[in-house]
C-alpha cells in the first residue's frame, strides 16, 4: 500500500476587541470522529508532558522559548459555528484537489470563520491530510493525524503544536471529511482531510464541556463507537437542561461557581456529579461503566374485575418489588388519592402510605365509594415502587409502575 501524508498548514491570529454582549451557544452536532479529534486534543491540553512522551518526544522541541509550557491549560468545547467553518473547508480541499489554509479565491481562516457568524478575538486553524492507495481505518488515521500535528516534524517552531496548546483558546470546531484527493497526477481514494479551527469569542464566560460514552473496551478513553446520545444534563442551581449529541458531546456555557449536574442515562438511572467553575473551561465526562444499574424491579398488578361498586370489596393481585419502598393507591379522577395500607384498608384521602409486606400478593380491597363519583367514572388503581427513600411523588425515583382501569358502577 502506498500512502503519502501532507501535513503542513497552520495560522494563528489573535485581535483584541472588548465587547459585554453575551452570544447565543450551539455545541453543534460533531461525528465520532470529529469527537474523537477533540478529545484527544484536550488529552493534550490537559497534560502536555504526557502527550509528549506518548509520541517519544521533549515537549519543548523546535518549540520558541515561551511559546508553551508544560502546566495544563483550559480544555476546548466544540462550538456550532467553527465546526461548519471547519467542515467547509475540509470538504473544499478535498472537492478541489488542494492543500492550504487559503482556498483558490484566497480566502483565510479568518473569513471562513466570520463567514459562518462568529465573532472572533483569538483564532488559528490547523490542517492535516493523511492519503492513500489503499484502504485506511477512519479511527486510526484520526489518530495519527492528531500525533503528526502534535509532534510536528520539520514544521518550523512546532506551529501546529503551538496551536494546540495555546491557552488563549476556548473553543474548537474540529471538520473531518473523506474521500478522493489527488495531487501531481496521483489520485488517493482513500483520504481523510482534517480541519481544526481554534477560536475565543468576546463572550468571556466559562464552559462546562465533556462526553458521555460506555467504555466497552475498558482502555479508559473515549473511541468513536462508545459516544451515548441523548443523555439529558440539568443544570440543578438553575434548572436548565442540555442534551448529549450523536457522539456523546456536550458542553455550554456558564458564569463562574459551583453547579450540580444530573445526567439521566436511559436504563441506568441518573448520577450527579459537582464541578466547581472558575474563568477556565471544566471538563466533566461521564463513563457509564462506573454508574451501578438500577436493580431489576417487576412489579405485577391485576384486579379480579375492573368494574367496582361502593360499599363493596373486589380483589387484587399484586406482586410487590423486594427492599423497594412500594406503594399501591387507588387515583380519583380528581387526582386526589387513597393509599392502600398493610391491613388491606385504604388510608385517609391523600395520605401515601408503604406497602411493605412483600408476601401478600392477594389483596382484598374494601371500597366505601365517594359522593362526588357518578356511575362510569373512570378511577385508576397504581402501583410504584422506588429505592428505598426516594420520593415517590417524583416519576423520574420510579424504578417500576403499574396502573389499572377502574369503572365505578352503582
Amino acid at each position: 500500500m502506498f500512502k503519502k501524508n501532507f501535513f503542513s498548514g497552520l495560522i494563528f491570529f489573535i485581535l483584541f476587541l472588548f465587547s459585554s454582549h453575551v452570544h447565543a451557544f450551539d455545541y453543534g452536532d460533531p461525528t465520532p470522529l470529529e469527537q474523537l479529534q477533540l478529545e484527544v486534543i484536550n488529552r493534550a491540553r490537559l497534560n502536555p508532558v504526557a502527550e509528549a512522551l506518548r509520541f517519544g518526544i521533549d515537549l519543548m522541541e523546535g518549540v520558541d522559548p515561551g511559546a508553551i509550557s508544560t502546566e495544563p491549560v483550559q480544555p476546548l468545547t466544540m462550538n456550532a459555528k467553527l465546526l461548519m467553518a471547519a467542515r467547509l473547508h475540509s470538504l473544499d480541499m478535498l472537492e478541489q484537489n488542494y492543500f492550504s489554509h487559503y482556498d483558490p479565491f484566497g480566502v483565510d481562516p479568518f473569513q471562513r470563520i466570520k463567514d459562518a457568524g462568529y465573532t472572533y478575538v483569538a483564532a488559528g486553524e490547523n490542517i492535516a491530510l493523511r492519503a492513500s492507495t489503499g484502504i485506511l481505518d477512519p479511527d486510526q488515521t484520526a489518530l495519527l493525524i492528531h500525533q503528526d500535528l502534535f509532534v510536528d516534524k520539520d514544521y518550523p517552531q512546532r506551529g501546529h503544536r503551538v496551536n494546540i496548546l495555546n491557552p488563549t483558546f476556548k473553543e474548537i470546531g474540529v471538520g473531518i471529511e473523506q474521500g478522493l484527493f489527488s495531487q501531481k497526477d496521483v489520485s488517493y481514494p482513500y483520504s481523510m482531510m482534517v480541519t481544526c479551527d481554534f477560536a475565543t469569542s468576546s463572550d468571556t464566560r466559562p464552559f462546562i464541556l465533556g462526553v458521555v460514552y460506555e467504555d466497552t473496551d475498558n482502555d479508559g478513553f473515549y473511541d468513536p463507537w462508545e459516544g451515548i446520545q441523548g443523555v439529558e444534563i440539568t443544570v440543578l442551581e438553575t434548572g436548565e437542561t442540555h442534551t448529549t449529541k450523536s457522539a456523546g458531546g456536550y458542553g455550554f456555557p456558564v458564569f463562574p461557581g459551583s453547579y450540580t449536574l444530573k445526567f439521566a442515562i436511559d436504563g441506568l438511572g441518573s448520577i450527579e456529579k459537582t464541578v466547581s467553575v472558575g474563568t477556565q473551561n471544566v471538563k466533566l465526562d461521564i463513563i457509564t461503566n462506573d454508574i451501578t444499574p438500577k436493580e431489576a424491579c417487576n412489579l405485577s398488578l391485576t384486579v379480579s374485575t375492573n368494574h367496582i361498586r361502593p360499599g363493596t370489596w373486589f380483589s387484587t393481585f399484586f406482586k410487590a418489588c423486594e427492599s423497594k419502598d412500594n406503594y399501591v393507591a387507588i387515583i380519583l379522577p380528581d387526582r386526589s388519592f387513597y393509599s392502600l395500607t398493610e391491613k388491606n384498608t385504604l388510608s385517609q384521602p391523600n395520605k401515601l402510605e408503604k406497602f411493605t409486606d412483600h408476601s401478600k400478593e392477594l389483596l382484598n380491597i374494601f371500597w366505601p365509594g365517594d359522593d362526588n363519583l357518578e356511575a362510569s367514572e373512570e378511577l385508576i388503581l397504581g402501583a410504584i415502587a422506588v429505592e428505598p427513600g426516594k420520593d415517590p411523588f417524583n416519576p423520574d425515583n420510579w424504578l417500576d409502575f403499574e396502573l389499572v382501569n377502574l369503572i365505578v358502577t352503582y
